[in-house]
């Protein structure tokens, strides 16, 4: 029976000791899921130039605390040349910054554009059980660069391209949503004469890759297990990080169609190469089209209509008919 009167224990020391022991076991579960992974890659391993040379420790630091963990190392002999590669930490983008989790890196970049760097490592400290300074706090901010991103994108790509790295999700149908965004570069007076002749302006394009929509309220629905990919480089790049993108999250021989819808743009046309890919506008773009074109209002109201609904191939006969009355009105005016 506790005595009340004697009892010097406090809610926050019943929290305290909690929130450690949930974080002890969290640790614990992910590094039995990395361990998992780890070997489902050695299963899946399809190319003999990469053999196993031995497991290697790392620490990562993520919202649990410090994951230590070890991982299989593989060497790659190819051209007379060898390579040391860690297929854990390309297929899950472990060290997405040194020694950080992507998820302690996201929330350094998100509390420094609001705060200093010595409240954004006590958030961090406060919401998570990494101990950071504001030192290091400042560091990752600085080191999340360009170069970085690119460096761990051409490695993921290498890999997927030579068939190193395969998804593991069945699916028959993947959509992909392409557009591009226009962004003004800097034109500062004393590079006029560098920038002569040059655009001022670059174009992001951008993919978002789903498994279409799922109802979120009543009647309102969100995108499923949706994935971004951005770049300023050429079309050709873009396509590369696209399918590299599905390609690591699902089974390609599984798929039978990706549906991409797109504004039209000539290289969102371009993409389109695999006998398995079908390009089409988007909705937005169909309606913008139909307003922009088609005068009159009633059929305006059809064709917006109809290609909403499981039928939309019926607009044809819209549009038929609606040439066909244009011409009578055109000869009547005549």
């Amino acid at each position: 029976m506790i005595n009340i009167t004697k009892n010097e224990t406090k809610f926050n020391d019943l929290e305290e000791k909690m929130w450690n022991k949930k974080m002890q076991e969290g640790l614990e579960e992910l590094k039995e899921q990395l361990k998992q992974i780890d070997y489902q890659l050695l299963k899946n391993k399809n190319n003999k130039e990469l053999e196993v040379k031995d497991f290697q420790k790392t620490t990562i630091k993520c919202k649990f605390g410090d994951l230590e963990f070890y991982r299989r190392r593989y060497i790659l002999k190819k051209n007379g040349k060898t390579k040391i590669i860690y297929l854990l930490d390309i297929y899950l983008e472990l060290g997405y910054l040194g020694q950080y989790s992507q998820s302690i890196v996201e929330m350094v970049l998100k509390e420094a554009t609001e705060k200093s760097y010595r409240k954004t490592a006590e958030t961090i400290r406060e919401t998570t059980n990494v101990s950071i300074t504001h030192t290091a706090a400042r560091k990752i901010l600085i080191d999340f660069s360009e170069k970085h991103i690119e460096k761990m994108e051409k490695e993921k790509l290498r890999l997927y391209e030579n068939g190193y790295i395969e998804g593991e999700k069945e699916l028959k149908i993947i959509y992909e949503e392409s557009d591009g965004i226009y962004i003004s570069k800097q034109n500062r007076s004393k590079n006029k004469n560098q920038r002569k002749g040059k655009k001022l302006k670059s174009e992001i394009k951008i993919g978002i890759i789903h498994e279409g929509f799922e109802k979120r309220y009543s009647n309102d629905f969100k995108v499923k297990n949706k994935q971004m990919v951005a770049t300023i480089k050429k079309a050709k790049y873009f396509k590369r990080l696209v399918d590299m993108t599905i390609g690591t999250t699902y089974k390609e021989n599984m798929i039978e169609k990706i549906i991409i819808n797109a504004d039209g743009a000539g290289w969102c046309k371009d993409i389109a190469e695999s006998p398995k890919e079908r390009y089409q506008l988007d909705m937005f773009h169909i309606q913008k089209r139909i307003t922009e074109t088609v005068q009159d209002s009633e059929y305006k109201e059809l064709m917006s209509g109809i290609v909403k609904t499981n039928k939309p191939g019926y607009i044809f006969n819209i549009i038929y008919n609606y040439k066909v009355e244009l011409e009578y009105d055109k000869k009547r005016t005549n």
